[in-house]
């Protein structure tokens, strides 16, 4: 979701950094989306030294928006738990 509205809202892809304990790099991903057709496009991927073995998934997103009418929605999609 947070790709899509980055899409619609400022036309710009979301940036993805993971790894895992057992991987000894970063995962590096610069994604984004043509929203009409639904299809993905990965515009970047590669492999990043780890030397901290830092773990964990980072997602990077500009969006654009008007705090005051969004804040509401945003609060609470950040705070409920993911259902999968």
């Amino acid at each position: 979701m947070a790709l899509v509205w980055s899409k619609k809202s400022t036309g710009l892809p979301i940036e993805v950094l993971s790894s895992t304990k057992s991987k000894g790099k970063i995962s590096y991903f610069r994604l984004d989306i043509d929203v009409y057709k639904n299809q993905p496009k990965v515009i970047a991927e590669e492999q990043r030294a780890n030397p901290n073995q830092w773990r964990g998934t980072e997602i990077s997103v500009i969006i654009s928006g008007k705090w005051s009418s969004y804040r509401v929605s945003l609060q609470r999609n950040l705070e409920e738990p993911m259902v999968l």
